[in-house]
């Protein structure tokens, strides 16, 4: 059997009254709080870059973007109408009264799009201003095509979750949208006034 060095239970047993102790019992405790707070206040790291104390990407306003919406980022595209030629034929051709009625859709969709909760998080992220515009774009054009493949539809879909413009979409960003507060006060005073509000009695007609 071997002698000598250090044994697990060898000596006796710590004080825990010493000084030592209380400092080790001290470090045990900030190291723990540290640790606590840490994760508390830790998302995820790109929510961590862009989180200031006007801005949460885990709670944007209710009430949405105010403001002006950026410049459209894709130029104009032309759109194109069958017609028939003189024998008879169909054949394609560019429109510009159809092409002008197909851009001013998408910018009125692009500049709703940004007074949206979640435009408030687009602001911060140039980088997403392209797919925006180009969910705009197919969204204008499966409005214009009823019969619009289900290629067309599908990149809609792909897009409107990517832009975080769903359920599923604000769940992938991290994104959720905070309760309108002073909606809710406003709506409370309402109902406080009216039941505050003295009911007469209906008067009677003398005879």
């Amino acid at each position: 059997m071997p002698k000598g060095g250090s044994r697990m239970r060898s000596g006796p047993d710590k004080n825990p009254n010493s000084g030592r102790s209380e400092q080790t019992a001290r470090r045990a405790a900030a190291a723990k709080k540290a640790a606590a707070s840490q994760s508390s206040t830790t998302t995820s790291p790109a929510a961590a870059a862009i989180t200031t104390p006007e801005f949460n990407p885990l709670a944007l306003p209710a009430r949405g973007r105010t403001g002006r919406a950026p410049a459209f980022p894709l130029p104009t595209i032309l759109r194109f109408v069958t017609v028939l030629d003189e024998k008879g034929k169909a054949a394609r051709q560019a429109d510009a009264g159809v092409s002008n009625e197909f851009r001013k859709r998408e910018l009125a969709i692009w500049a709703e799009l940004w007074k949206t909760p979640q435009a408030v998080a687009w602001e911060r992220e140039p980088y997403r201003w392209p797919t925006i515009a180009k969910y705009c774009r197919i969204m204008t054009s499966t409005e214009a095509e009823p019969d619009a493949s289900a290629a067309l539809l599908s990149r809609e879909r792909e897009l409107r979750i990517e832009c975080g413009l769903s359920a599923d979409g604000l769940k992938a960003n991290g994104w959720g949208i905070a309760p309108d507060e002073m909606a809710a006060k406003r709506a409370t005073k309402k109902t406080s006034a009216k039941k505050a509000a003295p009911e007469y009695p209906p008067l009677r007609l003398q005879k």
